[in-house]
């Protein structure tokens, strides 16, 4: 499960991620946009990839806690650890604006087609919505990722935890 704000890099390392992990599979709930229900589809996906026996690589923001939690739950109840990293810095309300800088940037450099948050929207949605309701996940075991680093140094990071697990 990623943690972080959108364009933090979270699909790229999830995608790069499932190219290195044998039968996972990378669900977004921005799989489901649009959709009234996405919340649901994206449990339920999450529920049919772990029972035809693959690993879920989950790329949802899950920025507070009430993101996580049916998430949580619906893994415990399946008997599937969860494996938490977060891309944001222990400091990113003190240091907020140059993370989004940096975020905005990323974003800036996407083909406009392949994402649902364009960077003339990008800091306000970020800063009247994930700002705000942003929750250190304290509830779970956490790797934290450092955002500035390359995807490959975040890939690797994640593939020698996992192993050592």
């Amino acid at each position: 499960m990623f943690i972080g704000i959108p364009g933090i890099g979270k699909t790229t390392i999830g995608k790069l991620l499932t190219k290195s992990i044998p039968f996972s599979e990378y669900i977004d709930q921005d799989q489901f946009f649009g959709e009234r229900n996405a919340s649901f589809l994206y449990l339920q996906s999450i529920e049919k990839t772990i029972k035809e026996g693959r690993i879920p690589i989950l790329g949802k923001n899950h920025h507070n806690q009430k993101t996580r939690k049916p998430v949580i739950d619906l893994l415990k109840r399946l008997g599937v650890d969860c494996f938490a990293f977060n891309l944001l810095p222990d400091d990113f309300l003190l240091h907020r604006e140059k993370v989004i800088d940096e975020v905005i940037r990323r974003i800036g450099e996407r083909d406009p087609s392949s994402s649902t948050l364009h960077t003339d929207q990008a800091r306000n949605v970020i800063n009247d919505v994930f700002v705000p309701q942003y929750e250190k996940p304290e509830e779970l075991s956490v790797i934290m990722l450092d955002y500035t680093s390359s995807v490959t140094t975040n890939v690797n990071r994640i593939l020698e935890y996992i192993k050592e697990k």
